[in-house]
């Protein structure tokens, strides 16, 4: 995993997550080398390994954290209108799951994403 960038972990993750195949021990693994390299991560790889371990199911305390939510809020107004739809999809998941006492990110980031993805929804 060292050898793999940021932008690598996170379409690794991605790309698992997208095909539904269950692979624990990998997002165990590329959460452990997130979270030691979080402040090399851009916004697109940040929301995109947080949709990944959303989509797939699985906890990464050891990623989703205060350094997350710090690295995220660093870098709050670099987010596409399709990554914060995504970051708001991760903290849906991640608060249902895990009833997010911490509010990772924070709540102005947090609004932010649910804006862009009710903007980003289609009409019924």
């Amino acid at each position: 995993m060292r050898e793999l960038n940021p932008q690598n972990l996170a379409n690794t993750a991605w790309a698992f997550a997208t095909a539904g195949h269950a692979a624990p021990a990998l997002f165990d693994a590329i959460a452990k080398e997130s979270a030691g390299r979080m402040d090399e991560f851009k916004p697109q790889a940040l929301a995109n390994t947080a949709w990944a371990f959303a989509k797939a199911g699985h906890a990464a305390p050891t990623l989703f954290n205060q350094h997350f939510a710090r690295r995220c809020d660093a870098v709050a107004d670099e987010f596409s209108v399709e990554a914060l739809t995504q970051l708001h999809q991760w903290h849906l998941w991640y608060a249902s799951e895990h009833a997010c006492p911490d509010r990772l990110p924070s709540a102005a980031l947090l609004a932010r994403c649910q804006q862009a993805a009710f903007r980003n929804s289609g009409s019924p």
